[in-house]
Formats: structure tokens, C-alpha cells, sequence
């Protein structure tokens, strides 16, 4: 007996059928075994181009966290400040803090910024269960990104008024010229007028920064070619300067009076944070001449050289507590230079954050002191007349008062610390 062979496409039937001879149904069978392949491929695809999409999202929102980092360090922020800033910013850009942790850095610890100055790096990291690549690895998946936000150098501003709210911050009377060799005049108040000239006064700069608005009466020539409002306010070079404990000093002398053609010197004799000091808990009143020798002296009250008197000294630094002042009249003379090193080095004039005082000069009392006067409470005011002569002095102080000639250059003294004006904010990285 010949055997049947079943011609293709048919099967034979019984137990004499050959599964091996017979492809009817074959179709659905491979695409059974096949279609949780394809499944998973699919899966495993749509899960990548989600961890694509997440670390694509978390790193815009570490360069927008970076950039507004910057900003805040631009403006002399604290370190706390600027993580504050940047775990907001970034919670608001889509980064999930519940699920991860943020890291800022000043200056970046790696990259090509690494240890850079005016730089803030921002790292940024989320932690998820897997999805379908759970089949693979049990470990969570881990998304990170990186920023680097630099403050570019802007320029040196050689006097700055501080107080936000001052009206006007800088002002320069009728009697008043206001020159700046080589750098910038800026003011940080955002009020309508936070620079006032009125006519018959002078200021020659680089520029005018301001973050309010402007008043120009006067003649002006700046460089630039006009003052620049709305700018961003400049950081207080002196920000992180703590005050000296002076409270433990004794007070060595209740008050100064040197009466008029006598001599004096003072000494310091006490220690504060490894310079000598002393502390004068009245009134200095010089009517004579008086020099200080190199040290810090803590003035309680006020110092007043009146006309005919003289106070000279090298290395010195004035320190103004509660609400002293300084007043240098007209006829009096005043030579003083700050430390170069050491507690307060680079300031001549410093007056407490707490309280309101004024520091009274002449034009060429300004002339002739040599560092920094720092005073961000306080008024600082030139008076006088005559033609100004070129100081070696940073003014930095809550608002400036110029009535009188005043002169500025840049670059005098290396221990003083250089407020910039106009500094632009980008993420280099």
C-alpha cells in the first residue's frame, strides 16, 4: 500500500497527521511566542525615551536654578540664600525634591570652572522605581544634571550707595563736582529719584548705575553715554565683614579733647582680633594736632576735628559704634591711611550697621585719606569748595551727599575689596 502525502496547505487527518507536514495556523503560533517580545521592546523603548525626556527636564531646570544662583550672588547673597534659591526655583521648573537632593557649589569643585570665583555649579539628582527594564535590574533608575552659572566682571564702581530705599541714594548739590577716574558711581536705591544733580552740579564717570531712576540737572559726562536705571543692585564688597567684639574692650578714656596748638598722640593698648586697640567712650574733640598711632580706635561717641586742628595717622582704622559721628570742618586737616593687613584691613572709616550717623568731610580731607570708608547705614557728605583733588578713597555707605569737590580714583589701595557695577549673569556650562 502507497502512503498519502498531504500536499501543502493540507493536512491529513487522524493520527497519521504530521504536525512537522501541516502549517495551517503556524501564523498565529509565531506571533503568540513572538508578541511579548514585541511588547517588551516596545516597553522598553517607551521607558528610554521617558528617562530621556526626564533628565532633558531636570536639566533645563538646573540652568534656570544656576542662573537665578548667580543673580543672588551677584547681589552678595549668603550660601543659604543661594540654596533657598536655587531649591526654589528649580521645585518650580519640574524637579521632584521629595525624590532626589540638589548640591550648590561656590566656586564649581570640577569642570573647566572648577574653582573659579564669581561661578555657582548646581548639581541636581532624582531617584524612580524602574519599569519595564525592572525585568534586568532590581536597582532604581537614577537621573542627574549639571549647571554652571558664572557673574561676569562688570565695572569697578568706586562709590556705592547701599540703602534700597534711600531718596536720593547719591546726590550732588548746585556747590557740588563729583569726580570718577577710571570707574563708576552707583546706587542701589529703587526709588523714583535715586540719583539727584541739581543744575550747577558736576559728575564726570564712567558711568551711573541705578536701580531707581534719575534726575540729571546738572552737567553730566560719563562715558557710557547715560546713566543706566533699572540696573541690578550692585553686592556690598564688605557684606561678610564681621564687626569687632568691642564690648570686653575698657574704655581707656572717657573722651579726647587736645585744645588748640597743642600736640598729642594716642596709643593703642589693647588687643582686638590681633591688632592693637583702644576703645574712647565720649567725644573726640581736636582742636589741635593730633596723630594716631597704627591700631583700631573705637569711637562711642563723636570725632570732630574743628578748623585750625589736625588728625594724621598710618594704619589706622576709626570705628564708629551706636550713632557717632565724624566731622571734619572746613580749615581742618585730616591724614589718614588704613591697614593693609589684618582685623578691618582696607577700611579707614567704618561706621556700624546698627544706628544712623553722618561722616562730614571737605573735599581735601577726602583727598588725603587712603583706603575705604564703609558705612552702610549711614551718610557719608562732602563739603567745601575749591577744585577737587584725587583721593585714594572707595566710598561705600547707605547714602552719599556730595556738596563740595570730590574726586575718586581707582586701584589706590590692594586691601580694599572692589564693588562692581553692571555685571551680566549667564550659564557658561
Amino acid at each position: 500500500m502507497t502512503d498519502v502525502v498531504p500536499v501543502r496547505g493540507e493536512c491529513a487527518e487522524g493520527l497519521r497527521r504530521s504536525l512537522f507536514l501541516c502549517d495551517r495556523g503556524m501564523a498565529a503560533v509565531i506571533a503568540a511566542i513572538l508578541m511579548p517580545l514585541v511588547i517588551g521592546g516596545l516597553g522598553l523603548g517607551a521607558e528610554t525615551g521617558f528617562w530621556y525626556m526626564k533628565k532633558n527636564r531636570l536639566q533645563a531646570a538646573a540652568d534656570v536654578a544656576a542662573h537665578a544662583a548667580a543673580i543672588r550672588l551677584r547681589a552678595g547673597a549668603t550660601h543659604a540664600d543661594l540654596e533657598a534659591a536655587v531649591l526654589s526655583v528649580a521645585s518650580g521648573s519640574g524637579f521632584m525634591s521629595s525624590k532626589g537632593a540638589h548640591v550648590v557649589r561656590v566656586p564649581p569643585s570640577e569642570g573647566r570652572y572648577m574653582g573659579l570665583a564669581g561661578h555657582v555649579e548646581v548639581v541636581l539628582a532624582e531617584t524612580h522605581p524602574r519599569m519595564f527594564s525592572a525585568i534586568f535590574s532590581e536597582a532604581p533608575m537614577e537621573v542627574g544634571a549639571r549647571s554652571v552659572a558664572a557673574v561676569h566682571a562688570g565695572e569697578e564702581a568706586c562709590a556705592l550707595a547701599l540703602l534700597p530705599g534711600a531718596e536720593p541714594g547719591l546726590s550732588v548739590s548746585r556747590e557740588g563736582s563729583f569726580q570718577a577716574d577710571g570707574c563708576a558711581l552707583a546706587t542701589n536705591s529703587a526709588a523714583p529719584m535715586a540719583v539727584r544733580v541739581e543744575p550747577g552740579g558736576l559728575v564726570e564717570a564712567n558711568c551711573i548705575y541705578s536701580v531707581g531712576g534719575v534726575q540729571m540737572d546738572g552737567s553730566l559726562s560719563l562715558d557710557c553715554g547715560g546713566p543706566r536705571t533699572r540696573s541690578h543692585p550692585v553686592a556690598d564688597p564688605y557684606v561678610t565683614l564681621q564687626e569687632p567684639a568691642v564690648q570686653t574692650l575698657p574704655c581707656r578714656s572717657p573722651g579726647v579733647t587736645l585744645a588748640q596748638g597743642r600736640s598729642g598722640v594716642l596709643l593703642p593698648i589693647d588687643w582686638l582680633g590681633g591688632r592693637m586697640a583702644q576703645r574712647i567712650c565720649g567725644d573726640m574733640a581736636i582742636r589741635g594736632n593730633m596723630h594716631l598711632l597704627p591700631g583700631i580706635y573705637v569711637a562711642e561717641g563723636a570725632v570732630e576735628v574743628f578748623p585750625g586742628g589736625s588728625l594724621s595717622g598710618a594704619g589706622v582704622t576709626l570705628y564708629m559704634r551706636q550713632s557717632g559721628r565724624f566731622v571734619a570742618h572746613h580749615g581742618s586737616s585730616v591724614d589718614l591711611s588704613a591697614a593693609e593687613s589684618g582685623l578691618m584691613a582696607g577700611i579707614v572709616i567704618m561706621g556700624s550697621r546698627t544706628g544712623s550717623r553722618t561722616i562730614s568731610v571737605t573735599g581735601g580731607h577726602a583727598a588725603a585719606m587712603r583706603g575705604a570708608v564703609y558705612a552702610p547705614t549711614s551718610e557719608f557728605r562732602v563739603t567745601g569748595f575749591g577744585s577737587p583733588h584725587p583721593s585714594c578713597l572707595q566710598v561705600v555707605a547707605g547714602r552719599i551727599t556730595v556738596e563740595g569737590p570730590m574726586s575718586l580714583k581707582r586701584g589706590c589701595s590692594p586691601a580694599t575689596k572692589v564693588a562692581y557695577a553692571g555685571r551680566q549673569v549667564a550659564v557658561v556650562e
